[in-house]
């Protein structure tokens, strides 16, 4: 399977420091970050692609850990909360125990501190309560007026809001948005997945195949070959060396993965010209992939995890089609 190098970069670090979960911390600086050992450094967007890209592949397992906001102007988590007024935006409001005189010729509301002896301020009337003897005990029910036990008042504009609106002024670019404005990221914890473990051994391998076509003289190219067709295919590894360019993926799976993936390479295969392609196999192919090789003529190396010795078969195979060439020409 194709990884960029960022994803390698990411699962080598993984690998490396043996991490069993991958969990956001928050950095006053940054806001939430993913590090092992503060050594990814990477860009939160640009991580969570990465990891997420990770779990479609069945790398990483993911669990939702929590949401949280960003400016819709410059991208920061760096936000101040405030409350504010929904109608003037001001923050310059009170909370307290509210009373509204509900009759025909008055709709008043104002604190509780007001309503001195039960009487409206702004009208003069008391406040009409129903007593009901109930359980022994006898119970006000108000009639004409409602409580509110909490409520608010602007001390800008005078008027009253059950709720305050968020703003949220961005501590990066200055910009303040209301609540309704704000984009939204979800964040996840992270676990490596048995498939990982499957992987560490093909990215090892992939790696020491590196190495060994740059000490036997091959230049390693970029891993996208551009096919006759138009459309771009990757492979684990492309390098060339004089007139001959090998195209190799390997594969550490031994199920349907690997089938999957043996098939897929077949179809790169037929779309680029002038590269030998070679599927490279460490933990062998079953009967099924072996006969697919065989009608496709897929050339396999199977159960060989000594990089000098794929190698050998690779340059023993790409100087048989040379000479093939020479005589035909």
């Amino acid at each position: 399977m194709y990884l960029s190098e960022d994803e390698q970069k990411l699962i080598a670090k993984i690998l490396e420091k043996d991490v069993k979960l991958l969990k956001p911390k928050y950095s006053p600086t940054k806001g939430f970050v993913y590090d092992i050992d503060g050594e990814i450094g990477l860009e939160l967007s640009k991580f969570l692609s990465l990891a997420n890209g990770l779990v479609e592949k069945d790398f990483l397992q993911r669990k939702f850990y929590k949401k949280i906001p960003t400016c819709p102007n410059c991208g920061s988590q760096r936000l101040l909360f405030t409350f504010v007024c929904p109608f003037c935006k001001s923050s310059n409001w009170s909370k307290g125990k509210a009373i509204q005189h509900l009759t025909s010729t008055c709709n008043y509301m104002g604190f509780e501190s007001e309503f001195v002896d039960n009487v409206c301020p702004n009208c003069g009337q008391e406040l009409k309560s129903a007593r009901i003897d109930e359980g022994g005990g006898t119970l006000s029910l108000p009639v004409d007026y409602k409580v509110y036990d909490v409520y608010y008042k602007c001390n800008s504009c005078e008027r009253f809001f059950e709720h305050p609106a968020v703003s949220a002024l961005c501590l990066d670019c200055s910009v303040s948005s209301d609540f309704d404005s704000l984009n939204w990221i979800d964040l996840y914890t992270y676990e490596p997945s048995p498939a990982l473990q499957k992987l560490e051994s093909a990215l090892f391998l992939t790696t020491k195949i590196k190495s060994e076509l740059v000490r036997r003289g091959y230049t390693i190219k970029e891993s996208q070959l551009l096919g006759k067709s138009g459309l771009p295919h990757e492979f684990d590894i492309v390098a060339a060396k004089g007139d001959v360019q090998v195209a190799i993926d390997v594969s550490a799976e031994s199920d349907k993965k690997q089938r999957d993936l043996l098939l897929s390479g077949y179809v790169k295969s037929q779309d680029i010209e002038n590269t030998n392609y070679y599927f490279v196999s460490t933990e062998g192919l079953t009967q099924e992939e072996k006969k697919i090789t065989e009608t496709f003529n897929i050339k396999s190396i199977e159960k060989i995890k000594d990089a000098k010795e794929i190698l050998d078969k690779i340059e023993d195979d790409s100087s048989q089609k040379v000479k093939s060439i020479e005589k035909q020409s």
